[in-house]
């Protein structure tokens, strides 16, 4: 007969189980709806490149990928991190077995950072749902976390979500380190979430709910990660900043020219703006009734994190619609919405699991209370 689970095991059998099951699932249902793409769309500058490296001839003469190789880019890290496993498993499947670590572990970050301000399980697994496959870019700026595709931004996101999670337990070092190797993976993701919560942290020194270790500790552990891998980035974008001419200007040929739906906010798709308005409007009715019955953790972090966002989109707006700013451009400012959209969504998820009737929402608690039956219903679906 099998040994009983003893009330330890089964506590931790659902404290690994449940978060698990929760993003096998919205795995599952992430794949019926977008599907998975291969070798296409924005990785066309790592598929080759991997290739590459692991046989020297093969597109040897494309300059774009000798490029790639004779140097050090904004992917290196990413692509060196890809050689070793695909070397054993080939590059397909090595890359699609890293998709799916990295999706189950965002999908686990998203979990753990809902639990972590609502305190419900099943709004967490609400959350998971809701933000990574319910809601694909609802946000400004065409950014999103979760793709189709293996990309250096998810895997930098699912750091950043981890980092975020250290960093509402206090432990800002954790959180420093976590994202300074989001910011290796992808510079973006990393600099911005750091500045966000770097702010946040900021912002509680005169209420004495932090101290300035905290800040030095979070700081540290960011550049001791970082520094390294932004360094030569930073170094290249100074040294090849061409000088002014008689042509488009640089600014126009990034952003206006090539990317504006990532760089002008007056370019965005209005569906954007709904959607996010929208997004915004009822994780505010949320957050008011989280607030006001006391169910809401870390308040004070959420309206922060809120008012960073808001700050850094109208410095965006300002210095690209209005004086257009090459290097402000470049940081792509909204793509902090990505993360203001998952509180929106914890939010909205955490008010709904407390004003429905209990009796809608039985059903799905009983289920969470049975991790293997829940991870069977993830494996198997």
């Amino acid at each position: 007969m099998p040994t009983p689970l003893t009330p330890a095991r089964r506590h931790a059998a659902r404290r690994v189980g449940v978060p698990l099951a929760v993003a096998l699932g919205a795995l599952l249902l992430y794949f019926l709806r977008f599907g998975y793409d291969y070798g296409t769309s924005d990785q066309d500058e790592i598929v080759p490149y991997l290739l590459h490296r692991l046989d020297a001839g093969v597109l040897a003469e494309d300059w774009f990928v000798a490029g790639q190789a004779a140097g050090y880019g904004v992917r290196t890290v990413f692509v060196t991190l890809l050689d070793a496993p695909a070397r054993w498993l080939g590059p397909e499947a090595a890359v699609l077995g890293v998709y799916v670590l990295v999706w189950i572990a965002l999908a686990w970050g998203v979990f753990a950072l809902a639990r972590q301000l609502t305190g419900e399980r099943l709004a967490a697994a609400l959350a998971v749902a809701g933000a990574l496959v319910l809601t694909p870019q609802w946000t400004l700026g065409g950014n999103d976390m979760a793709v189709r595709m293996l990309v250096p931004s998810m895997a930098a996101w699912t750091l950043a979500v981890w980092g975020a999670v250290v960093f509402l337990r206090a432990r800002y070092l954790g959180s420093g380190l976590l994202l300074g190797a989001a910011a290796a993976l992808q510079a973006l993701v990393g600099l911005q979430m750091a500045g966000v919560l770097g702010v946040a942290l900021v912002l509680r020194l005169p209420r004495r709910d932090a101290r300035g270790a905290d800040v030095l500790r979070l700081a540290g552990g960011f550049l001791l990660i970082a520094l390294p891998a932004l360094a030569p980035l930073v170094l290249q974008q100074t040294a090849s900043a061409p000088a002014p001419g008689d042509g488009p200007s640089l600014f126009y040929m990034m952003a206006a020219f090539r990317n504006p739906h990532h760089y002008l906010p007056f370019s965005f798709p209005l569906a954007s703006y709904l959607r996010f308005g929208l997004l915004a409007f009822l994780g505010g009715l949320g957050f008011a009734f989280l607030r006001g019955r006391g169910r809401l953790r870390h308040g004070a972090f959420v309206l922060h994190v809120f008012g960073v966002v808001a700050a850094l989109g109208l410095v965006g707006l300002v210095f690209t619609e209005g004086v257009p700013v090459l290097g402000i451009a470049k940081l792509q400012l909204f793509k902090t919405t990505v993360f203001a959209k998952l509180l929106l969504v914890i939010l909205v998820c955490g008010a709904a699991v407390q004003g429905l009737p209990e009796a809608y929402l039985r059903p799905l608690r009983r289920l969470l209370q049975r991790p293997l039956l829940l991870l069977g219903l993830g494996l198997g679906g």
